[in-house]
C-alpha cells in the first residue's frame, strides 16, 4: 500500500479530525512501544505514561508532524530521515524545556547518554526518531490513513471529540498530581531543615553529658537532661510529620513508578532529598 498524503487534500474540518485521530493512535502505539521497552529492559510491565490514559503525546505530536510535514519525501528516504531527524529531535528539546521551565520537572533524562544536551536530548534517540519517520512515512501511516478513511465521518467526529475530552480531562488531573508531589518534596525538604537543627542540638547536649562526668555539674546536667528531653520530643514530631509526607496518594506513585527519572531540576534540592533518606535510614536502624 502506498502512502499518498490524499487527506490533506479534505476539507479543513476533515483534515482536523483526521490528524485528531492519528495523534491518539500513534500516541497508543508510543506509549506500546515504552511499555515493551522497560518490560524488556526491567522485566517489569507498568503504565509508562505521564497521563493515566494508556497514550505518550509526544509520540502523537512527532507522528502527525512526521506526516504532515515530511509526507512529501516519501520517494528521498536519505532526506526522509534526516528531516525525521531534526523534527523530532527538535519537538522533543522543546517539551522537555517546557517541563522544566513551567512545571520544574524532568520527564526523561538522557545524561547517562553520549553525545547529550542538557539531558533533553541525546544522539541515539534523535537516530531512533530518523528511522521511526522512514518507518512510518513507508509502512504504518499508509494502514492507517486507510483505516482511519474506512469509519464513517460522523463516527470519526464523536470519537476524536470523546478523545479530546477525556485528554483534557487527564492532563489537569496528572498536572495537579505532579504540583502535589512537589509540594511533598518541598515538605520534607522544610522537616529536613528542622530534623538537621535537632540533630545538631543533640549532638550538643551529648557533648555537655561527656562534661558533666568529668565536671559533675548537678544544675547543670538537670537543665541538659531537661533540654536534651524537649528536643527528643521535637525529633519523635517531626519524624511523625516525615512519616506523614512521605505518604502519597495513588496518582503520584503511578507518576512515580512509571517515570523512575522523574526528577526535580534543582540539583541542590536532589541531594537534599537523597542526604535525607539516608539521614531517615540511620534513624530508622539506630532505634
Amino acid at each position: 500500500m502506498r502512502y499518498t498524503n490524499a487527506f490533506l487534500s479534505a476539507p479543513p474540518q476533515t483534515v482536523i479530525y483526521e490528524m485528531i485521530a492519528m495523534f491518539f493512535i500513534y500516541s497508543f502505539i508510543g506509549w506500546i512501544w515504552e511499555c515493551l521497552y522497560v518490560w524488556v529492559k526491567d522485566g517489569k510491565l507498568y503504565n509508562r505514561g505521564f497521563l493515566t490514559g494508556p497514550i505518550l503525546p509526544i509520540y502523537g505530536l512527532g507522528g502527525v508532524g512526521i506526516v504532515a510535514g515530511l509526507g512529501d519525501l516519501r520517494d528521498n528516504v536519505f532526506m526522509l530521515f534526516f528531516s525525521g531527524v531534526i523534527l523530532c529531535t527538535a519537538l522533543e528539546y522543546i517539551t522537555a524545556l517546557i517541563c522544566e521551565k513551567i512545571f520544574r520537572t524532568k520527564l526523561w533524562d538522557y545524561s547517562g547518554m553520549r553525545f547529550n544536551l542538557k539531558g533533553r536530548i541525546c544522539l541515539a534517540a534523535s537516530l531512533m526518531w530518523g528511522a521511526a519517520a522512514v518507518l512510518l512515512i513507508c509502512s504504518v501511516q499508509p494502514v492507517i490513513e486507510a483505516k482511519i478513511m474506512s469509519v464513517p465521518h460522523d463516527l470519526r467526529l464523536i470519537l476524536s471529540s470523546a478523545l479530546l475530552t477525556l485528554l483534557a480531562v487527564d492532563t489537569v488531573s496528572s498536572i495537579i498530581s505532579i504540583y502535589n508531589l512537589k509540594d511533598k518534596v518541598h515538605e520534607m525538604l522544610d522537616i529536613d531543615a528542622k530534623l538537621r537543627a535537632e540533630f545538631e542540638a543533640i549532638r550538643v547536649f551529648e557533648d555537655m553529658a561527656q562534661e558533666r562526668s568529668r565536671k559533675r555539674l548537678e544544675e547543670r546536667e538537670e537543665k541538659r537532661m531537661e533540654e536534651e528531653q524537649r528536643s527528643r520530643e521535637r525529633l519523635e514530631k517531626l519524624r511523625e510529620a516525615l512519616g506523614s509526607a512521605r505518604r502519597i496518594g495513588g496518582s503520584q506513585k503511578r507518576l512515580l513508578k512509571a517515570m523512575p527519572q522523574l526528577k526535580f531540576t534543582s540539583e541542590e534540592e536532589q541531594e537534599k532529598i537523597r542526604e535525607l533518606r539516608e539521614r531517615i535510614g540511620r534513624i530508622l536502624k539506630k532505634n
